[in-house]
This record gives structure tokens, sequence and C-alpha cells, in this order.
């Protein structure tokens, strides 16, 4: 790559952590609205202390597994992109099938974090 288009700050040098850790904020701002939510509007309504109980334990319990899952398979998917992507920075030459394909992941990232959310949130559905 041409030394004049390599990134010079900091947050830039590593930009595939940037594109891990960004949509992980949205997604711990839900929870948090999610868990006030739960506590403000639904824990009222569970009268017996039994099931309140156990939806308190139910909502720790996704919490603790089911999102550290999700943002666990995420940072894996933008992190395989890291191989080909300092090799392009040390100008080696990739095979077109191999650049093609980590392209193609690249693109299609949006789509696969929107996918990875959805599925963790409406999971939590029948969970609950």
């Amino acid at each position: 790559m041409d030394t004049a288009l390599r990134p010079r700050w900091s947050a830039l040098r590593d930009p595939l952590l940037v594109i891990a850790l960004t949509p992980v904020i949205p997604q711990v701002l839900g929870s948090i609205f999610n868990i006030w939510y739960n506590l403000q509007v639904v824990d009222p309504l569970l009268r017996a202390a039994g099931l309140r109980d156990r939806f308190i334990s139910t909502v720790i319990v996704w919490n603790a597994i089911a999102f550290p899952a999700a943002i666990a398979i995420w940072v894996r998917l933008v992190f395989s992109l890291r191989p080909v992507f300092r090799r392009l920075l040390r100008d080696e030459v990739i095979p077109t099938e191999e650049l093609d394909a980590a392209r193609r992941r690249l693109v299609n990232l949006p789509w696969s974090g929107a996918i990875i959310s959805a599925v963790t949130w409406l999971l939590c559905i029948p969970y609950f």
C-alpha cells in the first residue's frame, strides 16, 4: 500500500478493531435499555416471588451468555479479514479467489452484523 495512504491517526492503525467494536456500543446500550425496561415495566407485573426471581435470573443468564457469544461471533468474523488485510498492507500478491472471498465478506459485514444482532435479540423472545 502506498505510504501516503497508510493511516497516521492511532485509532486507524487497526481499522478492523474499530469495525469490530463499533456495533458493540449500540448492543450494550440496547441491553441497558432492555434491562431497565424489564425492571421498570415487567418486574412490577410479576406478583409471585418465585416468578420474579425466575425472571431476574433469566435476564442475568441471557445477558451473560447470549450477548457475549454474539459479540464473539462478530469479532471473529471481522478479524477473519485480518490476514488478507495485513498481506495487502505489505503489498503481497494475493490469489484472486482469496481476495474476492475477503471482499465479499467485507461487503457483507453489515448484513452479517444485522443477522447476528437480530438472531440474538429475537431469540430472547421464546427464551423469556
